[in-house]
């Protein structure tokens, strides 16, 4: 949120991989960490570690258990970039509704760069819709990083449009 106004929106997912009915789990990890934003900069490597194995567990799988085609395979609750967490730009499929209230959350903080943590189950839907849905916190000093460089996604210039609130003199016209 910059100067009261939806700027752009994130997805954060824990470690992932997706089946292809093809390759086993430990195989998709090798693909996925060839993507060149897995250089451990923006996003880290996965690993099959103690938590990831006992995510599979948890689900009746192991390593060597090939996946459905599209099915999401989780290798831990956390959703850090640390862990090999993902951040899928989401910005273009915002229900309005969901877009007004991100706005009116703005507007009663009154401060021109807010970053919202909302937890609900799918941003398309309106949150009249999604009965656990809400506000988790509010963050004075978000990353406005994340926004430029997602994992999945278009990146949306965040940065830009702060600036434009900060010198707004040097806005082009």
């Amino acid at each position: 949120m910059i100067g009261g106004k939806l700027i752009a929106v994130l997805r954060r997912e824990p470690a992932y991989v997706i089946g292809d009915g093809i390759h086993n789990i430990k195989e998709l990890i090798e693909i996925e960490n060839k993507n060149p934003l897995r250089d451990d900069k923006l996003f880290h490597q996965l690993k099959l570690d103690d938590e990831a194995q006992k995510e599979l567990k948890h689900w009746n799988r192991t390593e060597n258990t090939i996946p459905k085609k599209n099915e999401i395979i989780t290798l831990g609750q956390k959703t850090s970039r640390a862990v090999g967490g993902g951040i899928t730009d989401m910005t273009d499929i915002v229900h309005p509704d969901n877009k007004v209230l991100l706005e009116k959350v703005a507007g009663v903080l009154n401060d021109p760069l807010i970053g919202v943590d909302f937890i609900m189950d799918n941003v398309s839907v309106s949150w009249r819709d999604q009965p656990r849905c809400g506000v988790i916190e509010c963050n004075s000093a978000p990353f406005i990083d994340l926004h430029h460089f997602p994992l999945v996604g278009k990146p949306h210039n965040v940065a830009s449009a702060l600036w434009d609130i900060i010198y707004p003199e040097s806005k082009v016209k």
